[in-house]
Formats: C-alpha cells, sequence, structure tokens
C-alpha cells in the first residue's frame, strides 16, 4: 500500500523510471517480489537493480509499533480528504523551491523526486577538494551551519546526500540559504583545483594525495 501511495505522492508518474523498473523486474524475477514496494516507488535515481535491492532490504526492516498498527483502521477512516490534498500541495510546494534553490548552488545537483517526501541532491566532490566523500562533506555542513543532512553513502549511493521536504517551509528555506553559504565558503573553481594536490583535513587529521 505505501509503495503505491508514494508513487503519486507530490509529482506525476515518472515514465522513464517506471521504464527502468520493468527493466529490472524482466532481467530478474526476484525483482518482481518488490516491484511494488517503496524502494521502487519512492523516486530515487535508478543506477542499477543491485542498487535498488540494498535499499529495499534497508528501508523495509523499519516496521510500525503495535499501537501505530492498531490506530490504521481508525486513521484510514476518520481522517478527511482534505488533509491528504493539502499534504501533497505542501510537499509538493516545499520540492519545488528546494529544488530550485538548490539548483543554483555551484556543485550540487538536486533530484526532483516523483513520489517521495525527501530529495536527493547529488555534490560534485571535485569541487570540494576539502572532503573526501558525501559523509565529511555533511558532518561538516551539520557542524558549520547546523543542517543535518543525511549522506546517501548509507543507501550505497555515494556522493549525495539527503534532504526532508517535510519541515515547515520557513525552515526549509532557511536550510537551503544555509546550504548555500556553506558551498560558497567550500566551493573550489576548476582554476581553484590542481591536477595533482596534496590536502590535509584537519577534522579527520588524514592526509592524502590525488
Amino acid at each position: 500500500m505505501t509503495g503505491d501511495d508514494y508513487w503519486n505522492l507530490n509529482r506525476a508518474r515518472n515514465q522513464q523510471a517506471d521504464e527502468q523498473i520493468e527493466e529490472c523486474i524482466d532481467e530478474d524475477p526476484l525483482y518482481s517480489n518488490v516491484k511494488d514496494s517503496t524502494a521502487l516507488r519512492n523516486g530515487k535515481a535508478l543506477e542499477n537493480c543491485e542498487t535498488w535491492i540494498a535499499v529495499f532490504v534497508t528501508e523495509n526492516s523499519s516496521d510500525p509499533n503495535t499501537l501505530i498498527q492498531a490506530a490504521i483502521p481508525d486513521i484510514l477512516k476518520n481522517t478527511p480528504r482534505s488533509f491528504y490534498s493539502d499534504t501533497l500541495e505542501f510537499i509538493e510546494s516545499n520540492a519545488k523551491l528546494c529544488h530550485e534553490t538548490i539548483s543554483k548552488i555551484p556543485g550540487l545537483k538536486p533530484v526532483m523526486p516523483q513520489g517521495a517526501m525527501y530529495m536527493m541532491i547529488g555534490i560534485d566532490m571535485a569541487h570540494f577538494p576539502e572532503y573526501l566523500n558525501d559523509v565529511q562533506f555533511t558532518e561538516a555542513l551539520v557542524s558549520e551551519q547546523s543542517v543535518f543532512c543525511l549522506p546517501a553513502k548509507c543507501f550505497e549511493y555515494p556522493n549525495y546526500f539527503r534532504v526532508v521536504l517535510t519541515v515547515p517551509q520557513a525552515k526549509l528555506v532557511e536550510a537551503c540559504q544555509r546550504i548555500t553559504e556553506f558551498c560558497s565558503t567550500h566551493y573550489r573553481t576548476d582554476s581553484e583545483i590542481p591536477d595533482c594536490r596534496y590536502i590535509r583535513n584537519e577534522a579527520y587529521d588524514e592526509s592524502w594525495i590525488e
């Protein structure tokens, strides 16, 4: 049920994503077992079938507690339809705002979700030479700007991070502003990135050569 709900949560159905999902199912019958799951319908960028299965296993390990399960019939029966339509409009508005703002930040590439309550944002790590990966990038972001974003490495999708879209719009605007400030401080242009460089990361007390 949640898979179908998420798919049209805040955007029109994406035909290309549908075709990619069907390709996975055609390649291996195993994928037919998860074709209606949240993992296949939540708007994440699709690189390969193995990534989707890894995400499916991760996300389907969290089930609602007994209290919530018992309340579900009343929730479904008594919640007014306006709640759902208002929620969809709210998330879609936040998604558009976030995508428009982040798209203007050099070094970041937001992916407009097709049915998720969050947005995946790609990091061009070459232009942020202080950091090795999305984990270091997001740790520095929360340390300097108090903006907590989930590094996508935990989903086996490196050099991306995740921003939730369910927060009040004023908070989202402020978070985008802080992300903009963080990136303007640490972004380096092509001319500022030598072909071969020696970098020291003070936070990790590590050194490496590229």
